[in-house]
């Protein structure tokens, strides 16, 4: 953290944004997504924790929820290396926007409309 400059890097701290980095007990760091599937009409959980990092828990864990996440799964756009979540990051709030439009394919919206 201490290597992070730039302009949307203010106020960035160990303590504050990274406390899992020093942490003893990985079975506390955790990542949690909610999501709806509309093809579904189903609202999905998945929940990832550092101790089991190749075993994420999907709730529900019904066959047609898993297979989309499994799909979700296959696109490497979702799938990010710890640099590319720093870039997000520490770009300046007012670009971050365009960042993700480019991260999901959006930025070609405009071109079509």
């Amino acid at each position: 953290m201490t290597r992070l400059t730039g302009q949307g890097t203010s106020g960035i701290s160990v303590k504050s944004h990274a406390p899992h980095v020093d942490c003893k007990q990985p079975d506390k760091a955790r990542v949690v997504l909610t999501a709806f599937i509309p093809s579904l009409n189903k609202k999905v959980v998945i929940e990832r924790r550092i101790s089991a990092a190749n075993s994420p828990r999907v709730t529900p864990a019904d066959s047609d929820v898993l297979e989309v996440v499994a799909e979700l799964g296959k696109h490497p756009e979702f799938a990010l290396s710890r640099r590319e979540i720093i870039k997000y990051v520490i770009t300046p709030p007012g670009e971050r926007s365009k960042e993700v439009q480019a991260l999901l394919r959006l930025d070609q919206i405009e071109k079509v409309r």
